[in-house]
């Protein structure tokens, strides 16, 4: 089944993450263990897509000391991504990780969350600000829909399934799994990301409450040896 027009925008810059994330982070200098810096890398890059399309961004970040390491991470993650592909994903006049662009994990790893209001227009509040100012205009906002939910696991297939059923749950047009492949050669590499594919279409087909049209999108990640994830799209019939 081919990429829609937001799944295949998804593809291409995660396409250059996968490229040229592999070379030291292009010299990026972060304390951050290895899984975690693809975990925020591809968020980083997912929200930044979501974010220029009007959407709210949802995802942990760690405590507040790492936090701001993780922040300074993602940015110089988009800057690099950016430069690369043409398109702007991050611009620091009106782009800030705090609310009430990006708040905290909701339900899944991460989340496009559309409200009957437009966040970007109070962009510049302070987060401290905006949390406290607020809440009356917080409180009455309402959840119009949450287009995109991400699941992303770096373990075995075990921990990888577990993630994964979470998605099945889901009433959001685009449902996706990033996944890691621990092999260290592309032949290697297809086979099982085929051999997960397989295995999550019948999860999705045996699931009581599956709907025709239902879409999910996957991502194999590959360590170090291969430059390139591995990618596709499953429409339920």
């Amino acid at each position: 089944m081919p990429y829609d027009p937001i799944e295949q925008e998804i593809v291409n810059v995660l396409t250059i993450v996968s490229r040229c994330g592999y070379d030291n982070w292009w010299g990026i200098e972060a304390d951050i263990g290895r899984n975690r810096k693809w975990t925020l890398a591809v968020l980083g890059a997912v929200g930044a897509i979501g974010r220029r399309k009007g959407y709210s961004q949802c995802f942990s970040l760690k405590s507040k000391e790492a936090g701001e390491i993780e922040k300074g991470f993602i940015i110089q993650v988009l800057t690099k991504i950016q430069g690369k592909l043409g398109q702007t994903l991050y611009n620091p006049e009106t782009d800030r990780f705090a609310a009430p662009q990006w708040f905290g994990e909701f339900l899944y790893d991460f989340t496009w969350l559309q409200y009957d209001i437009d966040y970007r227009n109070i962009h510049l509040i302070n987060e401290d600000d905006f949390l406290k100012g607020n809440n009356r205009i917080y409180n009455r906002v309402k959840l119009l829909d949450a287009p995109l939910v991400l699941e992303s696991e770096w373990g075995n297939f075990s921990d990888v399934k577990e993630d994964f059923e979470k998605l099945l749950l889901a009433r959001s047009k685009y449902k996706f799994m990033v996944f890691n492949l621990d092999v260290n050669n592309g032949l290697a590499a297809r086979q099982l990301f085929n051999s997960y594919l397989e295995k999550f279409k019948s999860f999705i087909t045996q699931y009581k409450y599956t709907q025709s049209g239902d879409r999910y999108l996957f991502c194999g990640t590959c360590d170090y040896n291969i430059r390139e994830f591995l990618f596709d799209q499953y429409t339920h019939p």
